[in-house]
């Protein structure tokens, strides 16, 4: 039986033509080599109709329109040879068959019900008229700076000229892929919105409300307008631009200075140069390394924890609803996550002050998203009321999952969880159980649980709703259903599994120890505090080790360090800095995006720690970096090797979503990799003749380089319990 071809054309009795693009086994239709030449042929055959009098674009897969590239296509094009002039060649040719899409005749109407990123949205701006479905569904975007690309098919042509200038690169620099269909509405990249339960037929009758003449759209304020209608105007809007532009990507990654250069280029010579430019400048960012690293942790991002669902016959079980243990920052955050997804939430607290504030804190979070139009008023509301505050254990026998996320402390936790248990019905399936610790050993806390096989940890990061990262940690008698249930409610949260082994600060933290420390003891030795998370930040760290220790809070620190140093006390050097900091006393002054360590509070501590040494104050930013990035790669080596996660890449992943780690680099094994793994040993063996034990190489690292081998190809199998 022939395979059903990735775009087909309907054209009914009344003239309209509906262009539909098949849904594939998995995933959102994508614009491939083969989904294109389909395109372009039916393209070309419309435009030798006479018999059509409206066009649609329709998408055939649920939640989704269009996601733009095949990214697998893109990620062996960019291991491949000359993938810069492939991949300008492609982008050209995309170009081509865009602009006979615009050129068609009669109306031209993208129906837009899902998610619509990269070149799907490109596609729809070749569109003469754009509709969305109202929903949570609805996002649209060009996130393609954050893949190390720009959008190669006229996106940064097309969209300034639809939304104005400002707004466009708003969209274009930032690489944002969440406009909803609210906002898309507000700024103008959709002309109006649909019904979600039938967008079609919603499109059918905007259609057969169209006049003549071009569009009406919202548009830019007029002071806005005034300015991107003269060269002065335009000229100091690019100048903020560009310095933004400079401010944010560093001079580490290339896509935003390029995505400014091709939207600049469409304003100095309107008409193909400026399409011509886009061309040339996304083969250019697809020739870097930075490109190659972020695509594939983009695509590992797709496919991470399969493994835990290829085991299972058949998908898992949904959750229908569920409970949180736990009123507090992490608690209430993940009972929003939930209630965001359309799971009703029990949140429970040991009183009704702890539970209103847990409430206040979701609240505050809808509040901010209807403010900025990500979030319409009434759904935030419903979004609330999925949410129901408790003190006592009714509910929770109702809950297919219940998270714990209460104080760091085993026998609270061992408690918790145990009256959770308890208040399951005696028949049917059993709730999945799980942890949001970031430390305690799952096995200790599975002690006090009559079913440990429907126990895990499932720990997500601060703050909940941005981290993408959530680790997933077995204990010795979790079964591989339960693992399964976890990776695919992480999933259905929107965020990314990576399956961990039950060890002593699993991988994020444990990772995080040794960078942390070695940010104290550079400290004791005289470090300008200003100067040292400036020196990270350069590095592509999203905050400096200081700033980050004040994000997570000191005490929650110092309580991952003590058992950090329990485990791996004996090639360590703990921090007597940051052991002495005093949880009442703010670490940094200022707002958020504009802190600054303290240095009167840090000076004062550390002569008292330093005992009457003084301070060594030439410490170039170059160290401070090498030293901080190289015990943590150095550590990244000891937990491959303790089979912590399956694999380097897995590594890499969890670092890059749960800690920010530079992600130009691909993550800390790919960067050792790119760095040569025996100049890493080298520089180690340097760093521990001068600074001691911590330093001294992973045996991983010296047999790698020994062999050719490869940091972030390592694959030790599946985590160890």
């Amino acid at each position: 039986m022939a395979s059903r071809p990735p775009v087909a054309l309907d054209v009914g009795p009344d003239g309209i033509a509906e262009i539909r693009f098949a849904a594939p086994a998995k995933g959102p239709p994508t614009l491939t080599v083969e989904a294109m030449g389909a395109f372009r042929r039916i393209l070309s055959e419309l435009a030798r109709r006479g018999d059509v009098r409206g066009v649609l674009l329709v998408s055939e897969a649920p939640g989704a329109f269009l996601a733009g590239a095949d990214l697998k296509e893109m990620a062996e094009i960019l291991s491949g040879p000359d993938p810069g002039s492939r991949v300008r060649t492609l982008a050209a040719e995309g170009q081509g068959v865009l602009l006979e899409l615009e050129r068609l005749a009669p109306p031209t109407v993208a129906v837009i019900a899902g998610a619509c990123l990269g070149g799907g949205l490109e596609v729809a701006l070749a569109c003469r008229h754009r509709v969305a479905a109202s929903g949570p569904l609805t996002r649209l975007g060009l996130p393609e700076v954050k893949l190390g690309i720009l959008p190669g098919l006229g996106g940064t042509q097309r969209l300034p000229r639809v939304v104005g200038l400002s707004r466009a690169l708003g969209v274009i620099l930032a690489g944002r892929d969440n406009l909803s269909a609210e906002e898309a509405l507000r700024i103008g990249l959709v002309d109006a919105l649909v019904p979600v339960e039938d967008p079609v037929a919603g499109a059918r009758a905007f259609l057969a409300r169209l006049r003549p003449g071009p569009p009406r759209r919202a548009r830019p304020p007029l002071l806005l307008r005034l300015l991107e209608a003269t060269p002065p105007g335009r000229a100091w809007i690019f100048r903020r631009a560009a310095a933004a532009v400079a401010r944010e990507a560093r001079g580490l990654y290339p896509a935003p200075p390029k995505a400014l250069a091709a939207v600049r280029a469409g304003f100095a010579t309107p008409g193909p140069r400026g399409y011509e430019e886009e061309a040339r400048l996304v083969g250019e960012c697809a020739a870097t390394p930075v490109a190659h690293h972020l695509v594939s942790l983009f695509l590992r991002s797709r496919s991470s924890g399969n493994e835990a669902l290829e085991r299972m016959e058949g998908p898992p079980p949904e959750a229908r609803e569920a409970a949180v243990l736990g009123a507090g920052l992490m608690g209430s955050g993940i009972a929003h996550l939930l209630a965001s997804r359309g799971i009703p939430v029990a949140m429970r607290d040991v009183s009704p002050a702890l539970v209103a504030k847990g409430m206040a804190a979701a609240a505050r979070i809808v509040r901010e998203d209807a403010r900025r139009r990500r979030l319409p008023r009434r759904d935030g509301e419903a979004l609330l009321r999925r949410i129901r505050p408790r003190t006592d254990l009714l509910g929770l026998g109702r809950a297919d999952v219940v998270i714990e996320a209460i104080v760091e402390e085993v026998e609270a936790k061992r408690k918790a969880l145990a009256e959770a248990e308890g208040a399951a019905p005696a028949r049917g399936r059993p709730p999945l159980l799980a942890t949001n610790t970031s430390t305690i050993p799952i096995r200790e806390i599975a002690a006090a649980l009559r079913r440990p096989g429907r126990f895990l940890g499932l720990h997500f990061f601060h703050p909940v709703r941005r981290m993408l990262l959530v680790e997933v940690i077995p204990g010795p008698a979790t079964e591989p259903e339960a693992v399964a249930e976890a990776v695919a409610l992480a999933r259905r949260l929107g965020k990314v599994p990576v399956i961990v082994a039950d060890r002593p600060g699993f991988l994020v933290n444990r990772l995080l120890g040794p960078y942390m420390a070695e940010a104290g003891l550079l400290l004791e030795e005289g470090a300008d505090p200003g100067e040292l998370d400036a020196a990270l930040r350069d590095f592509g760290m999203p905050m400096g080790p200081l700033e980050l220790l004040h994000e997570v809070g000191v005490g929650t620190a110092k309580k991952a360090a003590a058992v950090l140093l329990g485990a791996y006390g004996e090639r360590w050097e703990a921090s007597k800095l940051l052991a002495e900091l005093d949880p009442t006393v703010p670490l940094m002054k200022g707002e958020r995006g504009r802190r600054r360590p303290d240095r009167a509070t840090l000076e004062a501590l550390r002569a008292r720690v330093a005992a009457g040494k003084p301070p060594r104050r030439d410490l170039p930013r170059l160290e401070m970096r090498e030293r901080c990035v190289l015990a943590l790669v150095n550590e990244a080596a000891h937990a491959l090797a303790d089979g912590i996660v399956a694999s380097g890449s897995d590594l890499d992943l969890a670092m890059v979503l749960g800690t920010g780690f530079a992600p130009w680099t691909g993550g800390p094994c790919a960067f050792a990799d790119a760095r040569g793994l025996g100049a890493v040993v080298r520089d180690l063996e340097t760093l521990a003749a001068r600074h001691g034990r911590r330093f001294r190489p992973a045996p991983l690292l010296g047999d790698l380089a020994a062999k050719g081998g490869s940091l972030a190809g390592f694959a030790p199998g599946r985590p160890s319990r």
